[in-house]
């Protein structure tokens, strides 16, 4: 969030920029890991119940 207010006020953007950019990265990264995790846990939840049934 820093680095978007730097951004915004237009201060030292020459180094906000790059960082930003990072972080942005860094959150995109993470959600497609939550994302992925959840896609693997239904898989699982799945394989699990067709094993329960008779």
């Amino acid at each position: 969030m820093v680095f978007l207010a730097q951004l915004a006020a237009g201060k030292n953007v020459t180094a906000a920029l790059p960082n930003f950019a990072l972080q942005v990265g860094v959150i995109a990264l993470m959600v497609w890991f939550f994302r992925l995790e959840q896609k693997v846990e239904d898989r699982d939840e799945a394989k699990r119940q067709g094993q329960n049934r008779p």
